[in-house]
């Protein structure tokens, strides 16, 4: 099936939901015969009067431009969360009216698909994996209009039930569907893109971008990838089938691990009961020995990662010791000048931080003969509770999350470029959903009156700085090109995926 099939299956349900009477008033009929004459030719009048679509770019002319998205009345009209196909312009409590992942994916194929684009079309060309939204123009790179943002970062945060999307904001919340307490996971979306790996030019945009960054390479996506041969072109013109795309992932957790690993940069290290292997679960969780850390469900093109929903945000493990469960735990040494915060145990980092910043110590494991209870030593009296942490000398329970990170890869049939995985963070529940990282790093440079680097976190933060992850610059080099072809940026490097 041809993909103007499958767009056009696509408008056929959503027509008689509000969509062919939204778009109408733009002079769009998505209920044409020839549909696909329909989505490429000029509109008379965009009505960037009406609600939602203010944010669409004035340079956007038909429903369909070839190759841009943001160009690209229809892709706004249904992926934006501003536009909704009701008479008022506001939400529809009904989730069908709205297009789902799976209809999007396949508009942004469409989209591609319509640049016939040759292989040999790009300036230095890598194959990209990254996280990709589409944004309001207050959230976008260039912050003009609507459009995709992309990062090689993807976060997805981990939580006490399973995802739920909410259809009008064409995304994730983190309310639980009962409404009452607790989190909902939040995936992370990604796909495949032909990026050029090169310096960027003046009509590139970065998020937050700083003189330096003329100097520096990035990867810019330019095409989407999807299977079939509707996707690129050979440099003769005749299409260049791709088989298929199989994403792959490999994430870690190694938290518990890395408290009792002796380094420099560790001084202040737990030795591991010797009962215990550092390299097994609990101590290190990771693709290959867990299966309770993430999903990837798959969404045309694209992907989710979905973290495993548990119903508490932390809890004890075990490990099978000699035919028997063992609750992971460790001794607890007495007080000194350093490795306390409160009720804590600290762990100092004197350069960077190669180990958590603090652990648990107030939940003591009593062993019994066969049997092992944890005991919360908060029933204690004040003084014997505060003299029992100071003291130390006891087993403490260790605490299991689910938070982790790792790398998304992909293995495409018919296509041969460097492969650039994504970097993953599975994250702790955002308790400040609303708020973006960026808007504290402003207000923090709008208290200070200036600029905050990473060499000056302590403007407000006693530790750390909120600054996001996309200030992080890390290649000065002036002209670098990727020549190598591998799976990671740096082939000198173990590829995660094979690892």
């Amino acid at each position: 099936m041809a993909l103007i099939d499958d767009v056009k299956a696509v408008l056929t349900r959503l027509a008689p939901l509000g969509w062919k009477d939204l778009l109408a008033k733009h002079g769009l009929d998505i209920a044409a015969a020839n549909i696909e004459t329909e989505l490429a030719r000029s509109l008379g009048t965009v009505r960037r009067d009406l609600k939602g679509f203010e944010a669409f770019t004035t340079s956007g002319i038909r429903a369909i431009e070839p190759g841009s998205p943001a160009k690209s009345l229809l892709y706004h009209a249904l992926a934006s969360a501003d536009v909704h196909p009701t008479t008022d312009g506001n939400p529809s409590t009904d989730p069908k009216v709205y297009p789902t992942l799976d209809e999007l994916d396949t508009i942004e194929n469409y989209i591609y698909s319509r640049a016939k684009r040759k292989i040999n079309a790009f300036a230095n060309p890598v194959i990209v994996v990254v996280a990709y939204q589409y944004r309001h123009p207050l959230r976008s790179p260039h912050g003009k209009h609507a459009d995709l943002a992309y990062s090689r970062v993807g976060v997805s945060r981990v939580g006490t039930e399973g995802y739920r999307y909410d259809a009008a904001l064409r995304g994730f919340s983190s309310t639980p569907k009962s409404g009452g307490r607790g989190f909902a996971v939040l995936p992370a979306r990604y796909a495949a893109f032909i990026a050029e790996y090169r310096n960027p030019s003046v009509s590139d945009s970065i998020l937050r971008t700083v003189a330096l960054d003329r100097n520096l390479v990035f990867t810019f996506p330019v095409h989407k990838l999807f299977p079939g041969p509707e996707c690129l072109l050979n440099e003769d013109g005749t299409p260049l089938n791709i088989q298929s795309l199989k994403f792959v992932e490999y994430h870690i957790s190694e938290k518990l691990r890395r408290i009792h690993t002796q380094n420099p940069d560790n001084p202040d290290f737990i030795p591991p009961l010797p009962i215990f292997n550092l390299n097994a679960p609990p101590f290190t969780r990771d693709s290959l020995n867990s299966s309770d850390l993430v999903t990837v469900e798959k969404r045309g093109a694209s992907i989710l990662v979905v973290p495993h929903a548990h119903p508490t945000m932390v809890r004890t493990a075990t490990q099978k010791v000699g035919g028997k469960d063992e609750i992971a735990r460790f001794k607890v040494p007495p007080q000194n000048n350093n490795n306390r915060f409160w009720t804590s145990l600290q762990f100092r980092a004197p350069n960077g931080r190669f180990a958590p910043e603090y652990a648990n110590i107030r939940h003591e494991v009593v062993s019994n003969g066969t049997q092992q209870t944890v005991r919360d030593l908060i029933a204690l009296k004040n003084n014997a509770y505060v003299k029992k942490l100071q003291d130390g000398n006891y087993e403490a329970a260790h605490f299991i999350d689910d938070t982790c990170d790792g790398a998304i890869g992909i293995n495409i049939s018919g296509l041969s470029l460097p492969i650039l995985p994504a970097y993953s963070l599975v994250t702790a529940v955002d308790f400040f959903p609303q708020v973006d990282q960026i808007e504290i790093q402003k207000w923090v440079e709008k208290i200070a009156n200036r600029p905050i680097g990473l060499a000056s976190p302590d403007i407000q933060f006693a530790q750390g700085a909120p600054n996001p992850l996309n200030d992080g610059r890390f290649d000065g080099r002036t002209g670098a090109r990727l020549t190598q072809s591998g799976s990671i940026p740096n082939p000198t490097l173990p590829d995660p995926m094979q690892s």
